[in-house]
């Protein structure tokens, strides 16, 4: 009896994964239209608006003609084709009656990443083979009609224009659901394109942008990027000290304060913290570390903040901190979700994630197992934001939304 007992049990957990996809097949497609934008699209993959891309299929939430998402093709922006070239499908050349015709067709907006595409990260990183930027921006200079610039500002593409900004105007006022996220108010978005949007929804850019980075030793690690290591130095007498983890603070006059752990951080990582009715109303845990770009803003009091960061510092982070003007509490998910409008904003690259989980699309209930799938020991593992913070409050937002649409 015990050996079918356990030979039950055994079965059981090997067919589950095939359970879930027979139940997700079986419950019915929901459809909402959702308008993606997303500027910062590398290759075919499209990182920065996959996460997304998961939840509306993991909840069935279907395109108008039945059909479910594609995160290769339904968005706008930026579209990576081969050998270099690429395609822009957005809201720039939209008219005023195009704009209310789309704010009139779709459910929700997304602004996943308005960061766009640098020279050096497509014409250099974007194949296998790495090539010698200089040459390749004397080749195509002439093609874009560019100057070469500073290392971390040759713009291919990126930043809010005055169309997307008008558009989710008019999302606005016909009470549609808009979700926004980091980068969406520093540049490459214009100083006059990012106040129309902080007015409109209560939010203030302080200037500030940061990430977490396991390791600054740049002997060591090439993720640090080497503009920001240029900065560091010019300002502080051409020292780079740093050979722990930390968090990098970059502003848009180009200031840059590091700090690091043990030093200057008790914990090395920002954290996500959710108060408590929150996080019964969005499924997630009082507190997730954070492990990537994150930018610094303040909420008006007509918002409500669902999480915030909270950065764990030693008295001498802490007055590194002060002498910056730097918090060591600020928004991590503002919203607004109210009779006359709704609207969040997502403070950090959350909907960016390397990671595939196409197999894991189509199952449902998956997400009862988020914690068994991601490395709990692995600080810089986005799965764990992701699972254990991300698609949790994103399918709430959605599937409240839902519920208020007319059907």
């Amino acid at each position: 009896m015990r050996k079918i007992i356990v030979y039950s049990i055994t079965l059981f957990i090997f067919l589950l994964p095939l359970w879930m996809w027979i139940y997700w097949q079986l419950t019915p497609a929901r459809n909402m239209e959702a308008f993606i934008l997303d500027k910062t699209v590398m290759t075919n993959a499209g990182d920065n608006h996959k996460s997304f891309n998961f939840v509306l299929t993991n909840n069935k939430f279907s395109k108008q003609n039945g059909q479910l998402y594609d995160e290769t093709k339904d968005y706008m922006g930026f579209f990576p084709e081969e050998f270099f070239m690429y395609s822009i499908n957005d809201l720039s050349h939209s008219n005023e009656q195009q704009l209310d015709s789309l704010a009139k067709h779709y459910d929700l907006a997304y602004y996943t990443d308005m960061n766009g595409i640098n020279y050096d990260e497509w014409f250099v990183d974007v194949g296998e083979t790495k090539h010698n930027a200089n040459e390749l921006l004397d080749i195509v200079g002439g093609i874009f009609g560019r100057t070469k610039k500073k290392e971390h500002d040759k713009l291919v593409y990126g930043g809010l224009v005055k169309q997307d900004v008008e558009f989710l105007r008019k999302m606005k006022e016909s009470k549609k659901l808009i979700l926004t996220e980091f980068n969406m108010l520093a540049p490459p978005t214009k100083s006059v394109f990012r106040k129309q949007a902080e007015d409109m929804f209560g939010i203030r850019w302080t200037g500030w942008m940061g990430r977490y980075f396991d390791n600054l030793d740049t002997n060591q690690t090439p993720e640090v990027p080497k503009w920001l290591v240029h900065l560091y130095k010019n300002q502080n007498k051409n020292q780079w000290p740093f050979t722990k983890s930390g968090i990098v603070f970059i502003k848009d006059n180009n200031e840059v304060v590091i700090l690091e752990k043990d030093k200057d951080l008790i914990n090395d990582l920002p954290v996500v913290t959710t108060n408590a009715s929150d996080q019964e109303k969005f499924n997630v845990p009082g507190k997730v570390e954070f492990p990537f770009w994150f930018d610094i803003i303040q909420a008006l009091p007509n918002n409500h903040l669902v999480s915030e960061y909270v950065l764990e510092t030693t008295p001498e982070g802490q007055k590194l901190l002060q002498q910056h003007g730097i918090p060591t509490h600020f928004p991590a998910t503002v919203e607004h979700y109210k009779d006359d409008y709704k609207f969040y904003y997502f403070a950090g690259d959350f909907a960016d994630n390397p990671h595939d989980k196409n197999r894991m699309k189509k199952m449902r209930g998956i997400t009862k197992f988020r914690y068994m799938l991601y490395m709990k020991e692995d600080k810089t593992d986005r799965n764990r934001f992701f699972w254990a913070y991300y698609q949790s409050v994103v399918s709430s937002i959605l599937n409240k939304y839902y519920t208020e649409l007319p059907k």
